[in-house]
C-alpha cells in the first residue's frame, strides 16, 4: 500500500497510488463533484447526513463543510481505508465527522472483510461485502485481483433506524 498526500478542492487528502478514484482526484482535483454540487442543493448548514461506504473521505469531507454545525455519521468496512479517511478528516482539521470502521447491510450480523494488500491497480471505492473485490472488472490495464483473502475481525451490520 503505497500512498501519497495532495491538495485539492476541499482539502488535503491522503491518496492510495493505484486506486481509480484517488487517480481522478489527484488529476482533476475533486472526485464526482456533479454530485457534491447535488448535495449543495439538497443539504443546508445544520443538516445531518448518515454515509454508507465512506472510503477515503472525498465526499465526506465536503459534506462536512456544507453542512456545518450538522453532524455527518460515516462508515467504512475496510479498516486500511478507513484509516486513511480517519488521517483525511484530521488533517483538515474536520470535528463534525464520527466515523466508524463497521459494515451496514439490511440486517444485523457479522461479517468478514477480505484483506487487499492495494497495491493492485483498481477502484477500492467498489468493494463489496457481496462481491468483495470482483465487482469491477480490470482497471489501468492490470487485472483487478487482490491479495488471497484472509480472515480479518468481522464488523457488525447495525441497524441505522
Amino acid at each position: 500500500m503505497r500512498t501519497y498526500i495532495k491538495e485539492l478542492r476541499w482539502g488535503n487528502f491522503i491518496l492510495l497510488r493505484g486506486d481509480m478514484i484517488s487517480n481522478y482526484a489527484s488529476n482533476y482535483g475533486e472526485w464526482c463533484e456533479v454530485e457534491v454540487d447535488l448535495y449543495k442543493t439538497l443539504l443546508s448548514e445544520g443538516s445531518n447526513v448518515i454515509e454508507i461506504g465512506a472510503n477515503i473521505g472525498l465526499h465526506t469531507i465536503p459534506l462536512s463543510k456544507i453542512c456545518g454545525k450538522g453532524s455527518i455519521i460515516c462508515f467504512e468496512p475496510q479498516p486500511p481505508i478507513f484509516n486513511m479517511l480517519c488521517g483525511n478528516l484530521a488533517m483538515n482539521n474536520i470535528l463534525n465527522v464520527m466515523p466508524y470502521n463497521k459494515a451496514v447491510g439490511d440486517r444485523c450480523g457479522s461479517v468478514v472483510i477480505p484483506v487487499s494488500s492495494y497495491d493492485k491497480p483498481w477502484n477500492y471505492g467498489s468493494f463489496s461485502i457481496e462481491k468483495g473485490y470482483n465487482s469491477e472488472g480490470d482497471y489501468d490495464a492490470s487485472p483487478a485481483q487482490p491479495s488471497p483473502a484472509q480472515p480479518s475481525p468481522a464488523q457488525p451490520s447495525n441497524a441505522l433506524i
